[in-house]
């Protein structure tokens, strides 16, 4: 869904009008530095917060089949709050031998990425797509929407396939999961396999991923469409990524699209193209 530019007024907003019912109430991340500005100063109202309470709704409702259902998961983010997701594909090992976390994009659940989580379950992955606290069936974090710690959400759910015996496990992320994910990575010990960054803002809501990326060192594939209004940013991001020992910068000719919808060949003619990069990178770095 392509959002104005204006929106980044609207975090300030956010933290008056937002329900904690884990639905598309929350914030959408901003391309520029005003977003995390607003957001930051908005996360000091956290202090002594209750814990917000717990969604009432099933994780995938609008996109899981009964079968899918079955394999529902939730644990507990280094936040505080119950994160919701699903595990499709194998499930462990010996058949479960190389793990994916999803982190869905603003304003979204973890339905934005189950399409292509199949076409990756189908090939041996085994993918926990998530919902990022505050959204869908996940629980806010006391610090949400100003310093939610989405990050937390991310190496979390590392923590969830390795638990399983899954590795290695690698992470992939559109807009706000994408930002989620890369500051994840700069984070994780041991360290995940590679990273996958889709349409990723710079900064919002604490979260930096221009000086997170400066920390990476482990693979980084970085993508945006050419007319995508985050390019700028994810073009910072690659670039901070000095330690990082690949690190790879696709720029999709001609398409304006943004996030997963650069990956759907329903509606952007180089999806294939872009999904068979993300698959090649991804086999290069998980043997």
């Amino acid at each position: 869904m392509r959002v104005p530019s204006v929106r980044a007024l609207l975090v300030l907003a956010v933290t008056a009008s937002v329900t904690l019912t884990g639905c598309s109430s929350s914030p959408e991340p901003s391309p520029g530095a005003s977003a995390t500005r607003a957001a930051t100063s908005s996360g000091a109202s956290a202090i002594g917060r209750s814990a917000p309470p717990m969604p009432t709704v099933q994780a995938g409702a609008a996109c899981l089949t009964p079968a899918e259902r079955v394999h529902d998961v939730r644990f507990t983010s280094g936040n505080g709050a119950s994160i919701a997701g699903v595990v499709l594909g194998p499930q462990q090992p010996p058949t479960a031998t190389k793990g994916l976390v999803l982190a869905h994009q603003s304003s979204a659940t973890l339905c934005d990425w189950i399409p292509y989580a199949r076409v990756l379950a189908a090939k041996g992955w085994t993918v926990l797509a998530i919902d990022l606290s505050g959204f869908g069936a996940s629980q806010a974090s006391r610090g949400f929407p100003g310093t939610p710690g989405w990050d937390d959400d991310v190496i979390a759910a590392v923590g969830v396939l390795r638990a399983r015996g899954v590795r290695p496990v690698a992470v992939m992320g559109a807009t706000l999961g994408a930002l989620a994910t890369v500051v994840a990575a700069s984070r994780i010990t041991p360290p995940v396999a590679a990273v996958v960054n889709v349409s990723s803002p710079t900064d919002l809501s604490g979260l930096d991923g221009v000086a997170a990326a400066s920390r990476l060192t482990v693979p980084l594939l970085s993508i945006a469409g050419a007319s995508d209004e985050y390019v700028s940013n994810v073009r910072a991001v690659s670039a901070a990524a000095v330690r990082a020992p690949v690190n790879q910068l696709l720029i999709v000719p001609g398409s304006g699209a943004d996030g997963v919808n650069l990956l759907d060949p329903a509606g952007e003619p180089t999806a294939a193209r872009t999904r068979a990069a993300i698959e090649a990178f991804l086999a290069a770095h998980l043997n």
